[in-house]
């Protein structure tokens, strides 16, 4: 059997059988050509990243994730280029993540009511500069483990909009109102422990 020529092989051919046979061969070959892309764009977000306290090396190093992903969902009847679309998801990438790592710093404004809480709309000035993984292992050694989950659910959300506490509420078993009081426990916790930082 006559070996393939993979350097010879069209994106779409590239772009077919990653989809269909998960060719690693291909994966490789697709990477090999758009790679070079994916981190220029890195690049050109490196101010952004600073800003929202995201490591660009991590994002660097997803660029074999989001060349398969962009393959995997890309669609040629739409008669666009791989390119193009490669160009947006991995924009649109980099701002989810960014927009997922600052939902956890929304909610340290230090007030005592929680809806205040959640309304608060704060300034750069004022935001706490901790990441989720941070701030998820804060809570890690408390007794009470509903709090670390209450705050994951509440803060880890992968939609636009946060679950409402009654939403959580129904995955505990528990009241809003237990849920919000567990809440504001970890927050108490989280406010103490920031302190001594």
């Amino acid at each position: 059997m006559e070996k393939r020529n993979i350097r010879l092989m069209s994106d779409r051919y590239l772009i077919q059988d990653i989809k269909l046979n998960k060719d690693n061969e291909s994966l490789l070959e697709l990477h090999n050509r758009y790679c070079r892309m994916y981190y220029n764009t890195c690049h050109k977000f490196t101010n952004f990243f600073a800003a929202s306290h995201i490591n660009k090396n991590e994002m660097l190093s997803h660029s074999f994730y989001m060349i398969y992903d962009a393959a995997y969902t890309f669609n040629a009847d739409k008669k666009i280029k791989f390119i193009t679309w490669l160009g947006s998801k991995t924009k649109y990438f980099f701002l989810n993540h960014v927009n997922s790592e600052n939902k956890f710093n929304n909610f340290f404004e230090l007030k005592d009511d929680d809806k205040e809480l959640d309304k608060s709309s704060l300034s750069s000035e004022s935001k706490i500069n901790f990441n989720h993984v941070e701030i998820i292992n804060m809570l890690e050694r408390h007794p009470d483990k509903r709090i670390k989950e209450i705050f994951k659910h509440r803060y880890c959300y992968s939609n636009k909009k946060p679950p409402t506490w009654k939403e959580i509420s129904c995955l505990f078993n528990l009241s809003s109102q237990t849920i919000i009081n567990l809440h504001n426990k970890g927050l108490k916790i989280l406010r103490t422990k920031i302190k001594k930082v």
